[in-house]
């Protein structure tokens, strides 16, 4: 009792290890590349490759169950940035990659190899590709180290392999170069015969090791997968490589199994009476099954051996005892799992009820109780049925025909097997006063039956299994199956189901009437949209600006104005990355989301690496179905040539300005000494000089002749300053413009009352603000004296506003401006005096100056209806 009562325990603590090993089996979520054929990407919604491949193999020896998150490379990186996936898979090492992931051991090394037509013997290596042009998928990490290290070999980029690897085909460019698997498999699956691959053995800065990168807080997970990745046997290395290098259809067997293929001969045991599934003609087994099966030996090349029996549970005895090693048309019951292994179910059979003409349909099993059913001894059909209706009076027959022929003489009521076995015994032996009356519900799963010690034949089975495509498989279905069920006729039931369809029959004509007008002005409107969507495309041919029309980032449509101003071949700028056409200080999603709402001013870069400036606008559109974004870009080259030559006119007119303000400067001061050099002169001349006269008029010749240098310096000072960015006092800054400026204030009587005596320092261009304050104080002079005010007077404040600010104000009485006018006052050759005494660039050039170069506003309005106020508002820093 005490040993007993060990190994029940000892039995109940390995119960419970597998439960909870089950139960602790980890959820690891991988990125998944969506078109990195053959290691990463999607067939009709499932993850397949080479990579996937491998990582379910490591998970089932990690102990953890991979799930795969697909999405384009860039997104794979924030999710797991973002701690929404855990690993990145296929990843090269970088030293930059090293602040968000940890990297595992190598987990697959790859050879770079060049693809070329099977006919061109010279292209084997590098070198040979001098001066060739080849396809490459552009922003890929290959592409851009054989556009860095080799700049003699001509690339044109495309957005497919499928589209290099035709193009190779068709001699429209000379090859490839991408990883040896990926070629292996493109021309095994597409171009076999038509392309060739040569390996290169060495390519410069390549990298052959690939990793897998987990998120930085998970080492335990590196120290998982590593361990994993250490366990993985050459062989199941050789069986990736096989299967992913191979043709699609083929099947991927080990080297074990082949082994086993090889040294073994399977030993096929089945009965000959049991059609269309199973049975001889001629000597050789034939039947749905065996088609089965003749298409698993074919992929297989198993060797076979086949031994018929008459009696059906002689062949299970076979296997059983080990003298057959195959039943190639049963299925799986529970005493069969005691002494042999089962193949995937490879045919569906329902199980119907065969009885005379003369009973009615029998809708389910319940409906036989109390009834005699026969039944093939030891038959499949027996052991379901009997499974799930035990109370069954059965009636055991050597032959599905014995049983038909039991029924047909009424000594028993039913005969079931699966349908397409009675329906060819009813038709062979013809048995017309039989029909199959219905349906048990009960599927008989078609499956091979293996002996329970040769796991690695069912393995082989299941691979040959899985590689049948859907065509072979209908094809075995449509040649064997022909079933027909026969029921008396029900006229009630006829009528209950005629008038239901008669009113559906007419609803539907009704609605198909609808349908078709609706079908008429839908294909209207489909024709008027793309007719529209044409006409759409055609006026943004004929705008000026350059417009590109983008889908995540990438140019789905360009106009002819944006390939003229980028000077890009209009196909290659298909799906190009818009943000590689401009020089950018932030990223493309901000700009373009700033530039909804006002135009921004960047740097644009052409084809041939010369920038040039642009004005930038985008609207959210809706084109081609697709939500996208529309980018219109105006050339503004020429706009800013037109502007330096209005500056240039500017400051010739301001120049003009400055001389004359010179000249009223001078006049006094030369006056003075030329009086006073001819005194000294006639004095000398009558030996009147006095030494004390003399030099006093020495000193105050020397003193105007100081004042005429002041001028100059301070003219030249303005003139010639520098443009560059410095801290400057506001006060002194204005206080030199008025000492330009004040004999042409005084000679017009106009009184300046400057209120700009505070200490207040910026960083800006002191040069560029002295020139826009000349500006601004000669139009207010002119303003003055053209509408001879009697009292002249302006006034200069300045104060600092929120910190941020300095102001400063300019305010005369001159009277005001036209409120019809005072909005055009800033644009360029706007001017209202006479053409001899404006050019009308004043105003506009003080407006560039403050706004662009200054980074500073300015505005200009009518204060206390007779004064005009001029605030400029400058940033501090």
């Amino acid at each position: 009792m005490k040993y007993l009562l060990f190994i029940l325990l000892f039995l109940i603590n390995i119960f419970a290890n597998t439960i909870n090993k089950d139960i602790k089996k980890e959820n690891i979520y991988f990125t998944s590349d969506l078109n990195w054929i053959p290691y990463s990407f999607y067939d009709n919604q499932v993850a397949k490759g080479y990579i996937l491949d491998y990582i379910k193999l490591l998970g089932e020896k990690g102990n953890f169950k991979p799930i795969f998150l697909p999405d384009e490379w860039s997104n794979n990186i924030e999710k797991l940035k973002s701690q929404k996936a855990d690993v990145l898979t296929g990843v090269l090492y970088k030293k930059s990659r090293e602040d968000f992931l940890l990297f595992t051991n190598v987990f697959l090394k790859q050879k770079l190899a060049i693809v070329t037509s099977i006919n061109r013997l010279e292209l084997k290596d590098i070198k040979s590709l001098n001066n060739k042009t080849i396809g490459m998928i552009r922003g890929w990490a290959n592409t851009n180290l054989i556009l860095k290290n080799y700049p003699e070999i001509k690339i044109r980029f495309y957005n497919s392999l499928d589209d290099i690897f035709a193009d190779i085909k068709n001699q429209k460019i000379d090859g490839t170069i991408q990883y040896n698997l990926t070629a292996k498999h493109y021309i095994n699956n597409a171009f076999l015969n038509t392309l060739k691959v040569s390996l290169i053995p060495k390519i410069k800065d390549f990298n052959e090791n690939i990793f897998l990168g987990v998120r930085k807080n998970r080492p335990d997970l590196v120290e998982t997968l590593n361990k994993a990745i250490k366990s993985i046997t050459p062989d199941e290395i050789e069986y990736l490589n096989e299967k992913w290098e191979s043709n699609k259809d083929a099947i991927y067997l080990t080297k074990k199994e082949k082994e086993f293929i090889k040294n073994h001969t399977i030993r096929v045991s089945f009965t000959t009476n049991w059609a269309p599934i199973s049975f001889i003609d001629n000597g050789k087994a034939y039947g749905l099954g065996f088609d089965f099966w003749y298409n698993i030996v074919k992929k297989t090349n198993l060797k076979v051996e086949y031994k018929t029996e008459d009696k059906f549970y002689k062949s299970l005895n076979e296997i059983k005892n080990k003298t057959q090693d195959v039943i190639v048309t049963t299925s799986k019951t529970k005493d069969r799992e005691k002494y042999a292994i089962f193949s995937k179910v490879y045919f569906k059979i329902p199980i119907g009820i065969v009885t005379t003409k003369d009973q009615n349909y029998i809708p389910n099993v319940e409906s036989l109780k109390d009834k005699k059913i026969a039944v093939g001894r030891n038959y499949t059909a027996y052991k379901l049925l009997h499974e799930n209706y035990p109370y069954l009076n059965f009636v055991f027959v050597d032959n599905i025909t014995q049983g038909l022929e039991l029924v047909s003489s009424n000594k028993v009521f039913a005969v079931v097997d699966s349908m397409p076995v009675l329906a060819y015994n009813i038709k062979k032996n013809s048995l017309h006063n039989l029909k199959i009356s219905g349906n048990t519900n009960i599927d008989y799963n078609l499956q091979v039956m293996i002996r329970d010690d040769y796991v690695i034949l069912k393995d082989i089975i299941n691979k040959a299994l899985d590689s049948q495509k859907l065509e072979e498989k209908e094809n075995i279905y449509n040649k064997w199956l022909d079933l027909k069920f026969v029921k008396p006729f029900d006229y009630e039931l006829m009528f209950k189901i005629l008038i239901p369809i008669i009113i559906i029959f007419f609803i539907i004509i009704y609605k198909n009437r609808q349908l078709t007008k609706y079908q008429k002005e839908l294909n209207l409107a489909k024709s008027e949209l793309e007719l529209s969507l044409e006409s759409f495309k055609s006026l943004l041919d004929f705008t000026v600006d350059g417009i590109f029309i983008l889908k995540d980032r990438k140019i789905i449509f360009v106009n002819n104005q944006a390939i003229k101003m980028f000077q890009y071949p209009k196909e290659e700028l298909f799906y190009f990355p818009i943000e590689k056409l401009f020089i950018l200080d932030k990223d493309i999603d901000l700009i373009i989301k700033d530039s909804r709402e006002n135009s921004i001013e960047l740097n644009a870069i052409n084809s041939k690496n010369v920038t040039f400036p642009i004005m930038l606008k985008s609207k959210n559109i809706l084109f081609e179905n697709n939500n996208t974004i529309i980018l219109s870009t105006i050339d503004m080259t020429e706009i800013r040539q037109r502007e330096r030559l209005l500056l240039q006119q500017s400051k010739i007119a301001s120049l003009s300005e400055m001389l004359s303000n010179i000249a009223h400067q001078w006049r006094q001061p030369l006056s003075f000494i030329s009086t006073a050099v001819t005194g000294l002169k006639i004095q000398k001349e009558y030996n009147q000089l006095d030494e004390e006269l003399f030099f006093k008029t020495i000193d105050e010749i020397e003193d105007k002749t100081q004042y005429l240098s002041k001028i100059i310096n301070d003219f030249q000072n303005y003139l010639n300053g520098e443009k560059t960015i410095k801290e400057f006092d506001l006060s002194k800054c204005i206080n030199q413009v008025l000492s330009i400026l004040n004999d042409s204030f005084l000679e017009n009587r106009i009184k300046i009352t400057n209120n700009s005596t505070n200490k207040l320092t910026i960083i800006s261009n002191e040069n560029e603000l002295n020139q826009a304050l000349i500006y601004i104080l000669n139009n207010a002079k002119d303003a003055l004296v053209e509408k001879n005010i009697e009292d002249k007077n302006i006034e200069i404040n300045t104060y600092l506003k929120n910190t941020d600010y300095a102001i400063i104000e300019i305010i005369d009485n001159a009277g005001g401006i036209d409120n019809k006018i005072i909005d055009k006052v800033f644009e360029p050759y706007f001017t209202t005096k006479h053409k001899s005494q404006g050019t009308g660039l004043g105003l506009y050039m003080t407006h560039k100056i403050i706004t662009q170069n200054l980074k500073g506003n300015i505005d200009i309005q009518n204060y206390k209806t007779t004064f005009t106020k001029v605030t400029i508002e400058l940033p501090l820093k």
